[in-house]
C-alpha cells in the first residue's frame, strides 16, 4: 500500500476513535460502555500498526521519490474567521464565554460545525493562521498565562505524561474534573485554559486530542 493509501486510512481510523471515544462519554450503559471500549481498543491497534508501516516507509532509501500526501480538507478559508468576538472577551476577561468562542471558532475553521466536535486528523490539518491566532490572542491577553504554546511548554515539562500534565494545569485534582469545574479566571493554573476542544470533557479524548495537537511544530 503506497503511503497516500496508509495515511488516509490512518486518518480513517484516527476519525473512528474520535467518535467512538465521544460515544463512550455519553452512554451510562454498561453494555453499550463495552462494546464501544473493544471498538476503541481496536480503532489503537488499527493506528499502531498503520503508524509502523508509514515509519517504514519514511525510512525508505528512495523515500524522495514517492509522491508527497495530500492533506487538504474542506476547511473555511482563513479569510472567512472573524476573531472580533474571541478578542472582545478576552480583552474583558470573560474567560468562560472566550473558551467556548474558541471552540467556535476551532470548529468552524475546520469545517466541523455540524459534527460538533474535533477529531485527531483535524487538530493536525487545522490551518497555520488560524491556530496562531487563536494561541496569540490568548498569550496576549492572559499575560501568557493561558495559550496552547503555554500548555506544549508544560506539557513537554511533564514528559509528555498526560496524566502529570493534567495536573499541571489543573484538570485533575485527585480526580478528572467536568466542564463546569473549570477555573474561569487568572487564579487558574497556568496553562489551565483553553480547555480541552470537546463538546464533552473527556480524559481519554482529551489526551488523545492533545497528542495530536502538541506534536504541531507551529505553537
Amino acid at each position: 500500500m503506497s503511503r497516500e493509501n496508509l495515511e488516509k486510512a490512518l486518518r480513517n481510523w484516527q476519525e473512528k476513535l474520535a467518535h467512538y471515544e465521544y460515544e463512550l462519554s455519553l452512554t451510562s450503559s454498561p453494555e453499550t460502555k463495552f462494546e464501544l471500549k473493544k471498538k476503541i481498543q481496536e480503532c489503537e491497534q488499527k493506528i499502531e500498526r498503520l503508524n509502523k508501516k508509514i515509519n517504514l516507509i519514511n525510512r525508505e532509501p528512495f523515500d524522495d521519490v514517492l509522491e508527497p500526501v495530500t492533506t487538504s480538507s474542506p476547511q473555511h478559508d482563513e479569510r472567512d474567521i472573524d476573531y472580533t468576538q474571541l478578542r472582545h472577551l478576552l480583552a474583558t476577561g470573560e474567560w468562560k464565554a472566550a473558551d467556548q468562542e474558541t471552540f467556535r471558532v476551532m470548529l468552524k475553521a475546520a469545517d466541523r460545525e455540524e459534527q460538533g466536535y474535533l477529531t485527531n486528523a483535524d487538530l493536525s490539518k487545522l490551518s497555520h493562521q488560524v491556530l496562531c491566532t487563536v494561541n496569540q490572542l490568548w498569550l496576549e491577553y492572559s499575560s501568557s498565562h493561558f495559550g496552547f504554546s503555554i500548555q506544549k511548554q508544560i506539557w513537554q515539562e511533564a514528559e509528555q505524561d498526560y496524566r502529570k500534565f493534567s495536573v499541571a494545569v489543573g484538570w485533575n485534582r485527585d480526580g478528572w474534573i467536568s466542564y463546569e469545574d473549570f477555573t474561569f479566571s487568572l487564579n487558574a493554573p497556568r496553562g489551565h485554559l483553553p480547555s480541552p476542544p470537546l463538546l464533552v470533557y473527556n480524559p481519554s479524548s482529551a489526551e488523545s486530542l492533545y497528542r495530536s495537537l502538541f506534536s504541531r511544530q507551529d505553537i
